[in-house]
């Protein structure tokens, strides 16, 4: 049988991989569109203001993601112990 536990341990399971829709995708796309042209006109150091805000909002965008996996781990986790203490009553 196949363990999750295992699959994490020896990298086969990586949260942080995950596929992006085609929707993603395309306002990915839109995004780099923007930026390009945005930035066109600027000074380096305007550019590099830009740089850092792109980096930034990256940065929060990767601790919400770290963040909504933890809740979710956390609520999956509590549901399992809810439906194994039902099961515990059922018996």
């Amino acid at each position: 049988m196949k363990s999750v536990i295992d699959d994490l341990y020896f990298g086969r399971i990586n949260p942080c991989d995950r596929c992006s829709t085609p929707e993603e995708q395309e306002l990915m796309g839109y995004i780099d569109e923007c930026y390009e042209k945005l930035s066109e006109g600027m000074t380096e150091e305007q550019r590099m203001g830009l740089e850092n805000l792109k980096d930034s909002l990256m940065e929060v965008g990767l601790i919400s993601e770290r963040e909504m996996f933890a809740y979710g781990v956390r609520l999956g986790m509590r549901l399992a112990v809810e439906v194994y203490n039902t099961m515990s009553v059922i018996k």
